[in-house]
């Protein structure tokens, strides 16, 4: 992998602002984290022939593919926001919960606000993850054995990792109860924070990755031929198809 820095990209039209760039050309992305790492795609590119044809290949499947309905650019933003707030003890029953949140006047208007922010995003982080397990599930089952599916799949399963199945299909139900919402924010927020990062990442990737499927199937567009040079395999060459 190479990094281009930010002149060289405005220098060849990959990024610049005063005109329609080739981030834009390929910018179909529904979550703000996904027009990131698209980007991140322009300021790292590949450099090894393996690498990129893993790519293409991922992204020729992704043609094939309708991941719409995890993609929610708000929805993100509030799962953000709500992984961003502080971490805290945990609380082993309802009772105990409300006695800590004393100190944080719980009848006021912003701790109701915030305890919806952490109802809904139980929810709905069931739901990514769910989704995403689907998906991967059924990219194996074509025979898409590619590796960096295998990677995204290790990330999911770390999240599901210990997690009672009848307890998550009430989170994924959105009937849950007040216990169960204390036990999976703590969960959610304390122990798996990262993991769950992590599978925003995951997320974010198919978003670019979707993203430049549809340009090139749109735009009947096809991928240009990679040759290996000698001297080493970040050598390469590349050639218009």
């Amino acid at each position: 992998m190479s990094i281009v820095d930010k002149q060289t990209l405005a220098d060849l039209n990959v990024t610049n602002s005063r005109y329609k760039d080739m981030v834009d050309f390929f910018d179909c992305t529904v979550t703000l984290g996904g027009r990131d790492m698209l980007y991140s795609y322009f300021l790292k590119p590949l450099s090894s022939k393996l690498e990129i044809e893993s790519r293409q290949h991922l992204i020729l499947f992704m043609q094939k593919v309708e991941i719409s309905d995890l993609l929610d650019k708000y929805m993100m933003q509030d799962l953000e926001q709500y992984l961003s707030l502080p971490q805290e003890p945990y609380s082993s029953s309802r009772a105990t919960y409300y006695l800590e949140m004393v100190s944080t006047n719980f009848l006021s208007l912003d701790f109701k606000k915030r305890e919806i922010l952490i109802k809904r995003s139980i929810h709905e982080i069931a739901k990514i993850t769910d989704g995403l397990a689907i998906f991967l599930a059924s990219a194996k089952s074509e025979g898409h054995s590619l590796a960096i599916l295998k990677e995204y799949r290790k990330h999911v399963d770390c999240v599901l990792e210990d997690i009672d199945r009848d307890e998550f299909k009430q989170l994924l139900n959105n009937k849950f109860s007040k216990e169960l919402m204390i036990k999976y924010d703590y969960l959610f927020r304390n122990i798996k924070r990262n993991a769950i990062r992590e599978i925003f990442d995951v997320l974010y990737h198919l978003d670019a990755l979707f993203s430049v499927a549809k340009s090139i199937k749109g735009k009947n567009l096809v991928f240009p031929q990679i040759e290996e040079k000698t001297g080493g395999e970040d050598m390469i060459t590349i050639r218009g198809a």
